[in-house]
C-alpha cells in the first residue's frame, strides 16, 4: 500500500518536472520536437499516467511458481 502511494507520488512528480521542463523550452525546440506550447500539459499527464502503468505492471503479485526471476535461480541452484 505504502509503495503504491509513493509511486503515484514520484509521478506525479514527474509530470510536475515535465510541464517544468517544456515550459521553459523554447518555441524553436518545441518545435523541432513537434510539440505545440498548448499541448504541453496533456503530454505530461500522458507520461505521468504511463509511468503508473508501467509502475502497476512491474509490480503485480505473481505466484512464487511462475517468476521468472525465481525459475532461473533454482535451475542455476540445481545445475550448481
Amino acid at each position: 500500500m505504502l509503495d503504491h502511494l509513493i509511486a503515484r507520488f514520484r509521478t506525479w512528480q514527474l509530470q510536475l518536472t515535465t510541464i517544468r521542463l517544456l515550459d521553459n523550452t523554447d518555441d524553436r525546440l518545441l518545435a523541432d520536437l513537434g510539440i505545440e506550447r498548448a499541448n504541453i500539459a496533456a503530454i505530461a499527464k500522458a507520461n505521468r499516467v504511463k509511468a503508473n502503468r508501467e509502475w502497476s505492471v512491474a509490480h503485480q503479485a505473481r505466484p512464487a511458481a511462475l517468476s521468472p526471476a525465481r525459475a532461473s535461480c533454482e535451475a542455476a541452484t540445481a545445475n550448481g
